[in-house]
């Protein structure tokens, strides 16, 4: 059998070669057209000074108004006169949106049209500031200061709310602050504006990719599907980015840090991972602060504010110490969002609390029995209340070393410090219900306490728990015991993930040293 050797055809070659020049002209073209406009030149009534930033959709210019004489902002659409309709029909939104909202802290637009060359451009306020996280930095602001810089932030949002736009694309770069502290929204190129976009999964299913910046976007943008997206975008995709600026603003850093994520796995943790506490990287965002941070980070849009001037109106109350209106999350609703993130341990979880509460209504009952034993010894008046006594304190003892041992060391082993550290409570409980005085084995649980507080991130009450655990365990036990040089190791490890290096070194000087 013969077989069919295939060959190009000369003419599809020569077709292929005649429609990769096509391309590569027209790319040669756009490139030559989105090339900087030099220093001098002229479009209509501006005169260009320098370029000062682009985009996916256009290039920002400083430029000089002949009449009225002013510095101004020129925005000219990239591409040129070979500019999708997609690209176009955004410049173009953005142009209307602008020309819908005049406020303080939104930069106004002047003039908009199309050069001779077919360029559209338009033409705003020129702002010359820092991006809000950089001023409050720069500038060492304050905590009220960098609050009510915020609330400002969120008046202008609200404002473009009530007129129908929605900005999606919140972040620092995009919120410019000037010299005297004024805040000013800029980048309107992705803003909803009503209900005239149609559908936006179907606007982000055209370029085949997120509208937004990843470290800001809400859960309900990083879904790209548009039954997902199309009708859950609405004022509280704002509010989120809004939530994670102040959290940056606040902490100085990212609620999650998706900057190096593969685009797959930084959608996952929007979508699913939840921040860090503020209280743990700073105690001064504990409280009505931290619940309001984390009520504007919800990942379900319902459990958010409803709209930006809630958000603001519970920063202003927490300013003036009145009475937040949001809540923090029920217990039942954070129990039921951890066992979805964790079904692989939630059934060992459910064990260790069955256990713990077996063991907490076993102490009870048995402190019940020595309470009991102990009214019927005095009224009786026998001699032997205090071998009874020692009887009840040995077998509580021996029952919280077991909890200790078995169920605790277990949990930490695993990292499920916030529940050992629970059932660690139970322990130092019952061990302090025998009514003598601590030891060495409540110094112990002292310092697992702390070295499970240390490990959460709450370095300030663990270090007097694991510090005051060694110093009482080298008083009791002497320098050389197992159990000391244990919590000498949690002192170490205390000073290590604090960042304290120093710290720990002399503490094993001091060891060493001796008394």
């Amino acid at each position: 059998m013969m077989h069919e050797q295939s060959q190009d055809h000369p003419d599809s070659v020569h077709e292929r070669r005649l429609i990769a020049a096509a391309l590569r002209d027209s790319a040669e073209v756009e490139a030559s057209q989105d090339a900087a406009l030099p220093s001098g030149d002229s479009i209509g009534n501006y005169s260009v000074v320098r370029e000062l930033g682009r985009g996916g959709m256009g290039v920002v210019y400083e430029a000089r108004q002949e009449n009225p004489r002013r510095a101004v902002a020129l925005k000219m659409i990239r591409g040129g006169a070979l500019a999708d309709s997609h690209r176009v029909r955004l410049f173009e939104r953005e142009v209307q949106t602008l020309a819908r909202l005049r406020h303080p802290a939104i930069a106004a637009i002047y003039e908009a049209g199309r050069t001779t060359m077919g360029r559209h451009f338009f033409v705003m306020e020129l702002v010359r500031g820092v991006p809000l996280s950089d001023y409050a930095r720069l500038n060492l602001l304050s905590l009220r200061d960098k609050l009510q810089l915020f609330c400002r932030v969120c008046d202008a949002v609200h404002y473009a709310h009530q007129r129908g736009v929605i900005h999606r694309d919140l972040k620092p770069g995009n919120i410019l602050v000037d010299v005297e502290g004024n805040p000013k929204i800029l980048d309107f190129g992705l803003a909803r504006i009503g209900e005239a976009d149609g559908p936006v999964g179907t606007a982000t299913m055209e370029v085949g990719k997120i509208l937004g910046t990843l470290p800001y976007m809400s859960p309900e943008q990083a879904r790209v599907t548009p039954e997902d997206s199309a009708l859950a975008i609405d004022v509280r995709t704002d509010v989120y980015s809004l939530g994670v600026m102040l959290y940056e603003l606040l902490t100085r850093q990212l609620p999650y840090d998706v900057r190096k994520a593969m685009p797959h796995e930084a959608l996952r943790i929007i979508c699913e991972e939840l921040p860090v506490p503020p209280r743990m990287i700073s105690r001064a965002l504990g409280g009505d602060l931290q619940t309001i941070i984390l009520k504007a980070l919800e990942k379900d849009a319902g459990r958010r504010y409803g709209s930006v001037s809630e958000l603001a109106d519970d920063i202003r109350r927490y300013l003036t110490n009145q009475p937040i209106r949001a809540r923090p999350p029920s217990a039942a609703y954070l129990c039921s969002k951890w066992v979805m993130r964790h079904r692989a341990t939630a059934g060992f979880v459910l064990l260790v609390v069955a256990v713990t509460v077996a063991f907490a209504a076993l102490f009870w009952q048995q402190a019940v029995e020595f309470g009991e034993a102990q009214r019927r010894i005095e009224e009786a008046a026998e001699p032997s209340a205090e071998t009874v006594q020692l009887a009840l304190s040995a077998r509580l003892r021996q029952q919280a070393d077991m909890l200790e041992q078995e169920v605790a060391l277990p949990l930490m082993d695993k990292g499920m410090y916030e529940e050992a550290l629970l059932v660690l409570g139970k322990c130092q409980e019952s061990r302090q219900s025998v009514g003598r005085l601590r030891d060495w084995r409540s110094e112990r649980t002292a310092g697992l306490q702390g070295l499970c507080l240390a490990r959460l991130g709450d370095f300030e009450t663990a270090e007097p728990l694991i510090v005051e655990s060694y110093q009482r365990l080298r008083e009791l036990q002497g320098v050389n015991n197992s159990e000391t040089i244990e919590a000498l190791e949690r002192v170490t490890e205390l000073y290590r993930l604090w960042g304290r290096p120093e710290e720990a070194r002399q503490w094993r000087q001091r060891h060493t040293a001796g008394p």
